[in-house]
């Protein structure tokens, strides 16, 4: 709102911004309705994350022990296998399809490259560890 106060159009707000005129219209109005306080973050709607993002580091240290560190034949995960560990470590029941954000962050850094891409589109980085910055 301060480029506004400056003299610049929502346009050239918007554009500076990168986002929609309408956006730039939306949060003027709210500030001319709710004060500052309109404009803060609100909280994403949604069940709360059942593992904290400190334990979904710590699961990924786990899981890059290897599966066979848990007594498993070979060091395929499953979601099951997974599934396991997050109970098994952090008293936590997941459906295996439920995991989120942890589960794709610590697949991605656990895959096996001789495996091959997760979804055949993408080839996996060196030592199978997630080089997208999303772990």
């Amino acid at each position: 709102m301060e480029l506004l106060d400056r003299g610049l159009t929502m346009e050239e707000v918007s554009h500076r911004v990168g986002t929609s005129i309408a956006s730039v219209s939306r949060w003027r109005k709210a500030l001319a309705e709710g004060g500052p306080e309109a404009l803060a973050a609100k909280p994403v709607p949604g069940r709360p994350r059942k593992l904290s993002k400190a334990e979904c580091s710590r699961l990924l240290e786990l899981l890059l022990e290897g599966a066979m560190a848990y007594g498993y034949a070979n060091e395929l995960w499953t979601l099951k296998r997974i599934a396991e560990v997050i109970e098994k470590q952090f008293g936590v029941r997941y459906a295996p399809p439920r995991f989120g954000t942890c589960y794709e962050a610590s697949v991605g850094a656990v895959r096996n490259p001789k495996d091959g891409p997760a979804n055949g589109t993408k080839k996996p980085s060196p030592g199978g560890v997630n080089r997208t910055g999303r772990v």
